[in-house]
C-alpha cells in the first residue's frame, strides 16, 4: 500500500542521513529484513545488516582480538612493572604467572563494578608518574641543558619504521571508534556524540603533544633518550618503586574490566547460555587470561607491541570497517526505484568519501603493519 512505501521510505532515509546509526537499524522487521541474534551489540547490528551472519562472526571475531590485545598490552606492562620492583621473581617468565594469578584470580570474582572506581584513579597516577620523571629529568640535565642541544629534527621519527610505530601507537591511543556505539548509548543526549567526540580527543590530543614533546625537551641533552618507553626514564630509587607499585595496582585493577566482555563474547559465540554460567564464566576467563599470557612473554617490549597491535587490528576497524559498512548498507534497497532516486544527490559525496577512505584504510592497515611486525620481531 502506499502507506507502507511511505514507511520503507522513512525507515531508509533514517538509516543514511544518520549514517549507520542505532535508531536507523531497528526498523528491519518493518522492512522484512531479517533480525540480527537477541543480545547482539548496536556495532554487531551494523555488521549483520551490512553483511549478514558471516559479517556479525567477523566483526565478533575482530573485537575479541581487540579485547584480547588490549589485555596482552596490559599485561605486558605488568611484566615489565613487577620487573622493576622487590616483587620481582627474577624474570619475565616466573613475573608473568604473578600477573596471571593475580587477574584470574579477580576474573572469577562475578561483579567486579567495584574495580572501576580504583581503574579511573589511574589518571592521578599517571599525572604523577610524568611528574616524576620530568622532576628527575631537569635534577639530572641541570646545568646540561641548553637551546642548542634541542634539535628539532630528533622529535621526529627517523624512518618508515617510525612513523608506522608512532601510527600504531596513536591509533591505539586515540582508538574510540570501536566503542563508540557503547559510549553513545551511555549518553544522556546521543546527538552530542559527534561534537563530544570531537572536543574531548582535542583536549586529549593537546595533553598528549604537551606532556610527551615536554618531557623529550627536558632530556634532549641526553642523545637517543627516547628509543623505546618513556618510564625508562624513572630514577633508580625508592620514588620509582613506589611509582611501578601504583601502576602496577591500577593495571591489575583495569584488565579485568577488558576481560569480562571479551569472556562475554566468547561465551555467546559458543552457545554458552544456560546450565552452570558462573563455572563456565570462570572457564572462558582463565583460558583468556593463560593465552594472553603466553603471548605477552613471547612479546615483552609493550611499546613495539602496541605499535603493532595499533596498526593491525584497531587501524582495520577503526579506518576500513567503517567505510566498509557504510557502502555496503548504501548499495542495499527496498527495490523501489522512487526511493534511490530520493537519497542519491545526498549521499553521492559521502560515497565518495567512504571509498576514499575505503582504500586509504586498506593501505595505511597493510603498510603499517607490515613494517611493525617486523620491527616487533626483527629487532
Amino acid at each position: 500500500s502506499r502507506s507502507k512505501s511511505i514507511a520503507k521510505k522513512q525507515a531508509y532515509q533514517t538509516t543514511l542521513e544518520n549514517r549507520i546509526d542505532l535508531e536507523s537499524v531497528e526498523p528491519s522487521c518493518e522492512l522484512g529484513l531479517p533480525l540480527p541474534p537477541p543480545g547482539t551489540s548496536t556495532f554487531g547490528k551494523v555488521a549483520w545488516h551490512a553483511f549478514g551472519s558471516w559479517g556479525l562472526h567477523f566483526l565478533d571475531f575482530i573485537m575479541i582480538s581487540l579485547f584480547m590485545g588490549v589485555i596482552i598490552s596490559y599485561e605486558d606492562l605488568l611484566i615489565g612493572f613487577i620487573g622493576k620492583t622487590p616483587f620481582s621473581a627474577g624474570s619475565p617468565k616466573l613475573d608473568s604467572l604473578w600477573v596471571l594469578f593475580f587477574l584470574a584470580s579477580i576474573s572469577m570474582i562475578p561483579d567486579i563494578s567495584f574495580l572501576a572506581p580504583y581503574s579511573a584513579s589511574g589518571l592521578v597516577t599517571i599525572i604523577f608518574t610524568y611528574l616524576v620523571i620530568s622532576v628527575y629529568g631537569l635534577t639530572k640535565m641541570g646545568d646540561n641543558w641548553d637551546s642548542d642541544s634541542l634539535q628539532w629534527e630528533s622529535l621526529w621519527p627517523a624512518n618508515f619504521t617510525g612513523v608506522a610505530s608512532w601510527f600504531g601507537m596513536v591509533v591505539f591511543s586515540f582508538g574510540i571508534v570501536p566503542i563508540a556505539y557503547n559510549i553513545q548509548e551511555a549518553m544522556t543526549e546521543p546527538n552530542k556524540m559527534v561534537q563530544s567526540t570531537e572536543q574531548g580527543l582535542k583536549l586529549v590530543c593537546l595533553i598528549y603533544v604537551i606532556v610527551s614533546t615536554g618531557v623529550a625537551i627536558v632530556f634532549s641533552p641526553e642523545p637517543h633518550s627516547f628509543k623505546s618507553d618513556v618510564l625508562h626514564q624513572l630514577p633508580d630509587n625508592w620514588i620509582a618503586i613506589m611509582t611501578y607499585i601504583a601502576l602496577t595496582f591500577v593495571a591489575i585493577v583495569t584488565a579485568p574490566l577488558l576481560l569480562i566482555p571479551c569472556a562475554d563474547i566468547f561465551r555467546g559465540k559458543f552457545g554458552i547460555l544456560s546450565g552452570n554460567i558462573y563455572l563456565s564464566n570462570i572457564l572462558i576467563r582463565y583460558m583468556i587470561c593463560s593465552v594472553c599470557t603466553m603471548v605477552a612473554v613471547l612479546v615483552p617490549d609493550f611499546v613495539k607491541f602496541i605499535s603493532f597491535f595499533g596498526s593491525a587490528c584497531v587501524a582495520f576497524v577503526s579506518f576500513t570497517l567503517p567505510p566498509l559498512m557504510y557502502i555496503a548498507l548504501m548499495s542495499k534497497g527496498t527495490g523501489e526505484s522512487d526511493l534511490s532516486s530520493s537519497f542519491s544527490a545526498n549521499s553521492s559525496n559521502h560515497l565518495l568519501f567512504d571509498k576514499a577512505m575505503l582504500i586509504v584504510g586498506i593501505l595505511v592497515t597493510c603498510v603499517a603493519s607490515f613494517l611493525t611486525f617486523e620491527d616487533m620481531f626483527g629487532s
